[in-house]
């Protein structure tokens, strides 16, 4: 019978050697070998494991201490291991949305699972996470992604050899007439036809700036 993933405390044993009596390494942990010392069995802190597709059935892989992203790193790894047994497509993924996609990375950013340095065990501050989800948002608006099907690996290049910037045009302020201050480079550009700001909304010229202004503002 194929046992069913599950997860478990009981991974690696964790030996300790501690001295115990009047020593003056009484209660320390030590290396073996110390006269007095006595060896201990500790519980594992961290959630493993067990029963993953293509892993032996009683091996155990070390997940997380949280058992909430313990599972879901154990619901991870099932699904890699069955499309990857199975060589089928994951059509479920392909019928979303960016936006809806982006709003699991982002989910799972919070938790720390979307980290590259997981060694570090560092769960990422709530503007880091915000900063890189946005940053995120407006390639994918820039680049006029919508689903997986549109992902494409030129495009950010051409978005970045633009001289027009989105996010800089729509938060920058309209120069006053007789201010005298240069035209910036993003406002002598003319504004892209399929350009949208972060909200997923179109992006206009704005109607209160100076008529040799081109400014972008988001639109109502």
């Amino acid at each position: 019978m194929i046992p069913r993933p599950a997860l478990s405390h009981r991974g690696s044993p964790c030996h300790h050697s501690f001295v115990r009596g009047s020593s003056r390494n009484a209660g320390r942990k030590v290396k073996k070998g110390p006269p007095g010392a006595k060896r201990f069995r500790s519980r594992s802190p961290k959630w493993y494991a067990q029963g993953v597709p293509g892993h032996p059935a009683r091996k155990r892989i070390p997940l997380a201490k949280d058992k909430q992203v313990a599972r879901r790193l154990l619901d991870d790894l099932v699904r890699r291991a069955e499309r990857g047994n199975t060589d089928f497509p994951d059509v479920e993924t392909s019928r979303k949305l960016l936006s809806e996609l982006l709003a699991e990375f982002e989910a799972d950013m919070a938790l720390g699972l979307a980290s590259r340095a997981r060694s570090s065990k560092r769960v990422p501050s709530a503007d880091q996470v915000k900063l890189t989800v946005q940053r995120v948002r407006d390639a994918l608006a820039g680049c006029d992604f919508i689903g997986p099907a549109d992902l494409d690996s030129a495009a950010p290049a051409k978005l970045t050899a633009s001289p027009v910037r989105l996010s800089a045009s729509a938060s920058a302020p309209c120069p006053s007439p007789g201010d005298g201050r240069p035209a910036t480079l993003a406002s002598r550009s003319p504004p892209a036809e399929k350009a949208v700001c972060p909200d997923c909304r179109p992006v206009l010229p704005d109607p209160s700036c100076p008529p040799r202004c081109g400014a972008l503002a988001p639109g109502g």
